[in-house]
């Protein structure tokens, strides 16, 4: 089987649509911070269950189309505990 080449025009394009090392690391950092002040709040009692998903999760997150662009994290907080949360609390 012959092994697949990027072609150099190809590379190029890769460097050029792929998120910095500095700002993949900042959205990591900025997720991190998220999930920990959220299983330190008053949410933590119910037991959230946090985690990635999306294109920074699978990896093919890519740059901005304009300097001033953002990164989107898309972040999942699934309360494990709902039955607390769900029940009407009683008089």
């Amino acid at each position: 089987m012959k092994k697949f080449e990027m072609s150099k025009e190809i590379k190029e394009l890769i460097n050029e649509i792929d998120v910095s090392e500095s700002n993949y690391e900042k959205a990591s950092n900025r997720y991190k911070a998220i999930a920990s002040y959220i299983k330190e709040s008053d949410l933590a009692e119910y037991s959230p269950d946090i985690y990635l998903q999306g294109s920074i999760k699978l990896g093919t997150a890519i740059k901005p189309l304009t300097e001033e662009g953002a990164y989107d994290i898309d972040i999942v907080c699934n309360l494990t505990k709902k039955e607390d949360i769900t029940r009407p609390k009683e008089n």
